[in-house]
């Protein structure tokens, strides 16, 4: 299981280049102006190499501060006053190319520069500021080259978090255990159109695999007595693994402020864990998904006890995105949230509070009237019984959570987190489109939660949004699933459109 390369884990090469230029001689005119002894050769020189220096510490630092940024050494070239650059400066640049994501350039009139090298090795560019920037962008974008604008720092960092998070998408391969078919699930008819054209926008891989064979190989040392698999040496779970399994259900169960399903069924879920991380590891993956109601219909998880609700939580604040109900698109909203921001996502079945006379409509088993439905009516609610302790940031203190079942007969083992603890805070929501082409991002703010001392898939939050019917009617054209994280990210996710080049709906 060590051979899991996660999402989360990958970095942004950022290569930053000082463009110096070096008059060869003394004179003003429109551009330049100055005192005699500032405008010889060697002050530029001297200048230069000291605007260089105090710029690479700043705005690398700034930069290199971010997790999942590396700031590569910075460059100094030369650039005379006939505005021509030569071979071996541009050198210093193609040497490690192959590495380098994206090259940040400043330095008076490095935008012609910038724009050369852009067009001509057709590299990702930006330049800092207001100036530059505006025109290399300009210049660039128009022509169909990659190039991007920042203003400032803040601006900049959310222009690297976004391009961090496409590396990071494009390195995604997906585990999807499938029963009936691979495109979508008897729960999750708001599927991807194509995969294949998923994998188009955004570089994502999928590696399909029966569900059968993964609940087989739950069956502990029968590797070459697997049912679907006869005489096959295969991946089931081993006397060693088992050890493993047992640290994880120590651990959580050592703690949860309350316990109330028998450590037998807590073990048969982080089995699965276990096993989709074994797999993982073998078929080089880094994400995972599984069907619920088709499985469920087999009755193999009823005969197994288990469910995959645990994993799901296990997974996501392991940095290893996982989704309910073989949602494809859930699991890539999942990888942009916890690599936009930083936070393990959770999924739910998001929706509009629908109430009168002091009782809510809907099928979804849990949600109630609470009193602030008499304040707004813009309230909307999002359920699964999978949270997970890590949903305000990977490396921020655990919440604190209970162990409950999912079955009346006490077996699924699910993680509870009592959502009204985190009342008046942000939180952002998002999901990808069935054609892979925009974005759906809302804000709401949590009033409360829901489902925390029951069974069932009934766990989840109430949560305002600005409007209800607005939200309603932009989410119809994306799906039922929209992964959160806590936090406003609404300025990030739109950034990131302009990276995937994805119209961004905002709700």
């Amino acid at each position: 299981m060590e051979g899991i390369v996660k999402s989360v884990d990958i970095k942004l090469n950022v290569q930053l280049v000082y463009v110096a230029l070096i008059h060869e001689y003394a004179y003003e005119g429109p551009c330049r102006f100055g005192p005699p002894e500032a405008l010889t050769k060697e002050f530029d020189q001297m200048n230069q190499a000291e605007i260089f220096k105090a710029w690479s510490k700043g705005i690398g630092g700034a930069f290199g501060n971010v997790p999942g940024i590396n700031i590569m050494k910075p460059i100094y070239i030369t650039m005379s006053d006939e505005f021509f650059v030569e071979e071996n400066e541009v050198n210093k640049l193609t040497e490690h190319m192959q590495e380098t994501d994206i090259y940040i350039f400043t330095g008076m009139r490095c935008e012609g520069f910038a724009k050369e090298f852009g067009m001509r090795f057709h590299v990702p560019v930006a330049c800092e500021g207001m100036f530059a920037s505006t025109i290399l962008n300009a210049a660039l974008s128009a022509r169909g080259f990659e190039s991007y604008a920042f203003l400032d720092v803040p601006d900049g960092i959310r222009l690297l978090r976004a391009l961090r998070t496409r590396k990071a998408l494009r390195n995604t391969r997906i585990l999807a255990t499938t029963r009936n078919n691979s495109q979508y699930s008897l729960g999750g008819q708001d599927a991807l159109l194509s995969n294949d054209e998923a994998a188009k926008r955004l570089g994502v891989k999928f590696n399909y695999f029966s569900v059968h064979e993964f609940l087989d190989m739950m069956h502990e040392n029968e590797n070459s007595n697997n049912y679907t698999l006869p005489g096959r040496a295969v991946y089931n779970l081993t006397n060693a693994d088992m050890v493993g399994v047992n640290e994880i259900v120590d651990a959580v169960m050592k703690d949860s402020l309350e316990t109330d399903v028998k450590r037998e069924y807590i073990v048969n879920s982080v089995k699965a864990t276990v096993l989709a991380k074994k797999l993982m590891a073998h078929f080089q993956c880094n994400a995972f998904t599984a069907p619920c109601p088709d499985v469920c219909a087999t009755r193999r998880m009823n005969q197994e006890q288990f469910t995959f609700c645990f994993t799901h939580s296990l997974l996501n604040e392991q940095g290893i995105p996982s989704a309910c109900e073989y949602d494809l698109i859930g699991v890539l909203s999942i990888a942009t949230l916890a690599n936009i921001a930083g936070k393990a996502p959770y999924q739910g079945n998001t929706q509009p509070c629908v109430y009168h006379e002091g009782k809510v409509e809907g099928e979804f088993v849990g949600i109630s009237y609470i009193p602030e439905m008499d304040k707004t009516p813009n309230i909307y609610y999002t359920g699964h019984a999978t949270p997970n302790r890590l949903m305000h940031g990977f490396n921020e203190k655990a919440s604190t959570y209970a162990l409950r079942p999912f079955t009346h007969s006490g077996w699924g083992a699910t993680m509870r987190i009592d959502f009204n603890q985190f009342k008046g805070e942000d939180i952002t929501l998002m999901r990808f489109n069935p054609q892979c082409n925009k974005i759906l991002v809302a804000k709401g703010t949590c009033i409360g939660g829901f489902g925390y001392n029951a069974t069932g898939c009934s766990e989840g939050l109430y949560f305002e949004v600005a409007d209800k019917y607005d939200y309603f009617h932009k989410q119809a054209e994306f799906g039922l699933h929209m992964p959160m994280v806590f936090g406003d990210h609404i300025a990030d996710i739109k950034m990131l459109g302009k990276v995937l080049k994805m119209d961004v709906v905002i709700a």
